[in-house]
């Protein structure tokens, strides 16, 4: 164990209340890769003429096909040590984890305390009456409709044209005013609002670690910066306290 790692195990160990940020990083270990495919399927679209609601209007089939493709490589991806390893944290210590990712492995891997700051690709929300539901399974119709009103069903994700709800920010802000310990755990520090919770958490003098393969533009602010694969360090704790 490194002496980087040695004071992230006394951290975690000493602290009484953790928030965790967890980024696209922690899903790549686990073989989600971006939002395009090697097979070049949909290398003439970018992202954010997809996910967003104008384009789903227009074209509800071919945002859901997206979406469909994304799922199918999502559903063959398992939890990976990070994943597991903080469900392990979480069963001796209070603990919250912010996901930015939508794929749904932080609860699969046993996680309860989760705010999953983007949605849930395995959710549904109908634009007509707002029914929730959730099943991790691909649509045999495409685009699904309601089973409750005959609505049209979305994604229940944040898009590039909507805003995260502020309920969620206020609980978040709140969480990291009352830790001990913020981790910033495999995300690049560029897209906000969660590139600035952990300058916020610097700002009410948390501890703040964050382990990422490649310095972020706010590494600087931090107390310690762990260069290294998430799943590799956290495969290398000791959870036996």
């Amino acid at each position: 164990m490194t002496d980087k790692i040695q004071i992230l195990q006394d951290k975690i160990i000493h602290s009484k209340s953790i928030v965790v940020l967890t980024g696209a990083g922690v899903s790549q270990e686990s073989g989600i890769s971006t939002f395009r495919g090697e097979d070049g399927l949909w290398n003439d679209f970018k992202p954010e003429e997809l996910a967003n609601y104008g384009s789903f209007i227009k074209s509800p089939k071919i945002v859901w096909d997206w979406y469909e493709w994304r799922k199918d490589i999502i559903m063959s991806a398992q939890p990976n040590a990070c994943h597991y390893g903080l469900s392990r944290i979480e069963s001796k210590k209070n603990i919250l984890i912010v996901s930015q990712n939508v794929d749904g492995l932080h609860e699969e891997a046993g996680s309860k305390n989760l705010i999953e700051l983007h949605g849930n690709i395995w959710e549904t929300i109908c634009i007509k009456c707002m029914d929730v539901q959730k099943e991790k399974s691909l649509h045999k119709d495409i685009p699904p409709d309601c089973s409750l009103c005959n609505g049209l069903l979305r994604p229940n994700v944040v898009w590039f044209d909507e805003i995260i709800p502020a309920s969620k920010i206020d609980n978040i802000s709140e969480k990291i005013n009352h830790c001990d310990l913020f981790l910033i755990l495999g995300t690049s520090g560029l897209v906000q609002p969660a590139s600035l919770f952990g300058v916020y958490a610097k700002q009410k003098n948390k501890y703040v670690i964050e382990i990422n393969l490649d310095e972020t533009p706010n590494n600087h602010f931090y107390d310690l910066h762990i260069t290294d694969k998430v799943g590799e360090v956290f495969n290398s704790l000791n959870y036996d306290f």
